[in-house]
């Protein structure tokens, strides 16, 4: 039977089996996750910014967009946070826990 591969994955990653795939593959989700939590929180801090230049001196308008920057910054600090606490904890115990080995965890 022939085998199906996807056209999509460069070669060295059509090679691995299931486990392999996913030690590549959850870093890199995790990693992704991170810069897209970061770019979207970015990105509602400086469209709250605008809102609050344009708001005329509305005061639901300013109260509004005060509101929007500062949610856009505590996401902003939950998103470094987190990175700065996985890599403490990785650091402390001598590993790094943005590597997750699936082979480790599977029964046998």
């Amino acid at each position: 039977m022939a085998e199906i591969t996807n056209p999509a994955l460069s070669t060295n990653l059509q090679a691995l089996n299931g486990v392999e795939f996913l030690n590549k593959f959850l870093p890199a989700m995790i990693t992704l996750l991170f810069v897209i939590a970061s770019l979207v929180s970015f990105v509602l801090l400086v469209i709250g910014g605008v809102q609050y230049m344009t708001s005329g001196g509305d005061k639901a308008g300013t109260e509004a967009s005060k509101e929007q920057m500062t949610h856009a910054l505590i996401g902003l600090i939950l998103v470094f946070s987190a990175y700065a606490v996985i890599g403490l904890v990785g650091k402390f115990f001598n590993m790094d826990l943005t590597l997750i080995n699936i082979d480790a965890i599977m029964l046998k």
